[in-house]
């Protein structure tokens, strides 16, 4: 009987690596900008049945050098997926194929990866706007106004990330957290000369006492703990 025999030289680079929707907490699901750091799913395609080996480029020298290897899996009708963890930092992912004969790819294109875990300060200053505090006192939180409340934070110290999100809400059960009905809107951290960061939200109460704070979200999805009502 004939010996079959295959010569194999060449291997396509596989597909420049994508990080799951659901991975990525960023303001957008495609920025790959993300606060998580285990269970990250990164996929792609490349030659069929390959060995896809994901890493982490740090050098950016296309070479896979000791302790970036992120993982492996079988490239099953040409499409992949493996689950990373990485700690906070800027990442450059790639991946590299190995197919049957033992050709090794190029690697793909980079991916740039940012993992942010560190929360945003927390909003250090919020009030009622004055002219909408129709109480006795300019600042005495008491108004006869429902609609176009305006409240407004500042941060002196320009603490607060620029670009960044103020979440206002009632904390109806003082819990510190924004449940399910109580927030009242967003508004982005804007830079002001003579200020520093600051913000503005326009909203409407009905009748009755509240307990208004306010949380700050970065980028990446990280939450500020709540400011004091």
């Amino acid at each position: 009987a004939a010996l079959n025999v295959t010569v194999d030289t060449t291997v396509f680079a596989p597909s420049i690596p994508d990080l799951d929707t659901a991975d990525d907490t960023g303001i957008s699901n495609s920025d790959d900008l993300t606060y998580q750091i285990s269970g990250l799913t990164f996929s792609g395609t490349a030659e069929a049945d390959s060995i896809v080996t994901l890493f982490n480029d740090a050098d950016d020298n296309s070479v896979m050098d000791s302790v970036e290897s992120l993982g492996t899996a079988n490239a099953i009708a040409g499409s992949w997926t493996i689950d990373a963890a990485l700690s906070e930092g800027v990442y450059n992912i790639k991946a590299i194929t190995t197919d049957l004969a033992g050709n090794e790819s190029v690697p793909s294109s980079g991916l740039p990866v940012t993992i942010d875990t560190t929360p945003p300060p927390t909003p250090p200053y919020l009030r009622l706007n004055y002219a909408d505090d129709t109480g006795i006192s300019w600042n005495d939180g008491i108004t006869s106004q429902t609609s176009d409340l305006t409240f407004i934070g500042y941060d002196f110290s320009g603490g607060l990330e620029v670009g960044s999100t103020i979440i206002l809400f009632k904390d109806d059960n003082n819990n510190d957290l924004v449940d399910n009905g109580e927030s009242l809107g967003s508004a982005a951290v804007t830079w002001d000369v003579e200020i520093g960061t600051r913000w503005s939200l326009d909203t409407a109460l009905t009748y009755g006492t509240y307990s208004i704070k306010a949380i700050a979200m970065d980028d990446a999805g990280n939450m500020s703990a709540a400011s004091t009502a």
